[in-house]
């Protein structure tokens, strides 16, 4: 089972890298805070323009059409890369998504504004704007991953500050539909929303892919995973990174068919469900444990590949033969 764990960390570990939530405390981190803040930010400022501005001061798209015009748009990364994005490195050493910006931030914005004038999905003044201000703060972002020991590559580090924006802006929608919920909780929710809509796609363009419903419910799993390796690895009984998470996508599993018997309406409590989700797992494991086995020795007869090989091949074999689980 240790190839499986290996593999989905490896495909989707990424996808949570600079966004946490240290959930052992409680408390989310201050990336966390700072990228709420600077979606609150916009609304304050687009609303403020919406009641008093008049002309091309206005806005003439809702904040949402604009945060997916950022997001859409292919020439932005390259808009801000090194030397422009630079301007953003320089000016602001606080966390990237701070709102405040200096006259050159400002100089680099009006700049980027009339670009995006000209394209052929512009807005207004204020439209291409706000846009840009934006960018300028997911380039700061980037910038700042790119700084720290987990940063990619210039795209990665800024498709990974879109996403934290994009989840940040999901956490305000749902701090404002569900007062009572923490700040915590609204996050883990929108993380899990936007980080399975973005795996979803990715699993979709890979040779894993199957029916669209069945590579939701495989992307789900897996930022899932991401969610409870990170609970795992906060806590007093963390192992190491994989061990962390073959617990937690073993737990995450029980876990999801624990909630599928109770749908299907089975007597007692969480516990009892939970209890029987833990030896129907077992018992799935097992099963396909032994088919791996089994291929795994049909592979060795053809060649002269070592155990390991075989072994991780014919797990490979059968997960694209949707025979076990992914």
């Amino acid at each position: 089972m240790s190839s499986k764990g290996a593999d989905g960390a490896k495909k989707v570990g990424g996808l949570a890298t600079g966004i946490g939530v240290v959930v052992a405390t409680g408390n989310p981190v201050p990336a966390v805070v700072a990228a709420v803040d600077f979606v609150g930010w916009v609304y304050d400022v687009w609303h403020e323009a919406n009641r008093k501005k008049t002309g091309a001061e206005k806005p003439t798209q809702s904040v949402a059409a604009i945060f997916d015009t950022v997001i859409e748009r292919s020439d932005a990364a390259p808009a801000w890369s090194p030397p422009a994005r630079s301007v953003a490195q320089a000016s602001n050493r606080q966390i990237g998504w701070t709102a405040t910006g200096t006259a050159r931030d400002e100089a680099a914005v009006r700049a980027r504004a009339a670009t995006l004038a000209r394209s052929p999905d512009s807005g207004n003044d204020f439209d291409n704007w706000l846009r840009a201000r934006i960018e300028l703060q997911i380039a700061k972002r980037a910038e700042e991953l790119a700084r720290t020991s987990k940063g990619g590559g210039d795209l990665d580090n800024w498709l990974q500050a879109e996403r934290e924006l994009l989840i940040a802006k999901r956490a305000r929608e749902l701090a404002a539909e569900n007062p009572e919920a923490s700040d915590v909780a609204n996050w883990l929710l929108a993380e899990r929303e936007v980080l399975t809509r973005v795996c979803a796609g990715e699993i979709a363009q890979s040779a894993e892919s199957g029916a669209e419903f069945d590579n939701w419910l495989l992307a789900e799993r897996r930022v899932l995973t991401i969610q409870r390796a990170r609970m795992i690895a906060n806590s007093p009984d963390a192992g190491g990174d994989l061990d962390n998470w073959l617990r937690a996508e073993r737990e995450v599993r029980i876990a999801l068919q624990a909630e599928a018997i109770a749908r299907g309406g089975a007597a007692g409590g969480d516990q009892d469900h939970w209890f029987q989700a833990e030896r129907e797992i077992a018992d799935l494991e097992r099963r396909e444990e032994a088919l791996i086995s089994e291929r795994a020795e049909s592979l060795a007869h053809e060649g002269s590949r070592g155990e390991l090989d075989n072994w991780l091949r014919a797990e490979a074999e059968l997960r694209a033969e949707r025979l076990i689980g992914v």
